[in-house]
């Protein structure tokens, strides 16, 4: 067995993670693998759906395990710091590798108390971090990799941990970005080893990259008619940022209490609207076809 580290949290895991750096840390939470987990007792609670509104995800109880069911991939059984995993046969290991370290341990860190952000980010030298804060599909891996390629320096892919004590940090999960091919290209990247087998997305990482960074400037990106950029405080926007947060259990309501009131002293810390400004230039957009609104939080 070895111990990883993702966030600020070890993991020992009985198969390789290689996306992960390894951790001479006593361990948080333990994953193994079982031959099966029986769906007979499970009461499903909740489904998450992709754009096509196919479901991805859904989330059951067994007792007091819950149970997350990746449709025609995999299973994963979780009681208490205890995750076990039933692949579908012959389910290649970076598929189950990207359901673990991209769905199922941010949620579990999520339930246990930490804030767990659906979010890219990178670093400014004078600046703190950028965050890019979004749905999935709406660019915020793009746009780190842009500012990246403008001189910034690459945080985090998809999942930041932000942890509120003094000033508000941003902990990366795992090195490396998440691209489209044509994302890579456009935006300089190597293109390293596909993501899973049922995506064209591959991992790229690059030399720089750091795990850790106070936070600058928050970027919540939607759909817009326009491209614009303009400062936000409304409830609405507090509302999307509730909805980037990675949960477990969607019916915990003491979960939802503690999010709303983490969420709100991250806001609460974003007090002066203003650019951020660093040496580099600010990265042309990549893909002109696609306008966003993005509404500024600025520390």
């Amino acid at each position: 067995m070895t111990n990883y580290r993702i966030f600020n949290v070890t993991v020992d895991s009985d198969i390789t993670l290689p996306e992960l750096p390894e951790s001479g840390q006593a361990c948080s939470i333990k994953v193994r693998q079982t031959a099966c987990i029986d769906h007979a007792n499970v009461s499903w609670l909740h489904d998450w759906r992709d754009q096509e509104d196919e479901v991805e995800i859904s989330l059951g109880k067994a007792g007091q395990d819950f149970v997350l069911n990746f449709p025609e991939l995999a299973d994963f059984r979780i009681a208490g710091n205890l995750v076990e995993y039933a692949p579908q046969k012959d389910l290649p290991d970076n598929t189950l590798r990207h359901l673990l370290l991209d769905q199922v341990l941010p949620r579990l860190i999520g339930h246990q108390g930490h804030l767990v952000l659906h979010a890219s980010g990178v670093v400014l030298s004078k600046e703190g971090a950028v965050l890019f804060v979004g749905e999935s599909g709406i660019g915020k891996s793009t746009l780190a990799s842009a500012f990246e390629k403008s001189g910034a320096t690459q945080l985090a892919d998809d999942c930041v941990l932000v942890d509120l004590r003094e000033n508000v940090t941003l902990n990366a999960s795992y090195p490396g970005l998440r691209l489209y091919p044509d994302s890579l290209e456009a935006t300089n990247q190597a293109q390293g080893q596909l993501v899973n087998h049922y995506s064209e997305k591959r991992r790229s990482t690059s030399e720089g990259e750091i795990e850790q960074a106070p936070l600058g400037t928050i970027f919540l990106l939607s759909q817009s008619e326009e491209i614009n950029v303009a400062p936000s405080r409304s409830a609405d926007d507090l509302a999307k940022l509730i909805n980037q947060c990675f949960l477990l259990d969607v019916t915990d309501l003491e979960v939802h209490r503690r999010q709303f009131r983490d969420l709100q002293a991250l806001l609460e810390s974003c007090r002066e609207y203003s650019f951020p400004t660093y040496d580099g230039h600010w990265p042309n957009c990549v893909y002109p076809h696609r306008k966003s609104k993005l509404d500024i939080f600025t520390e």
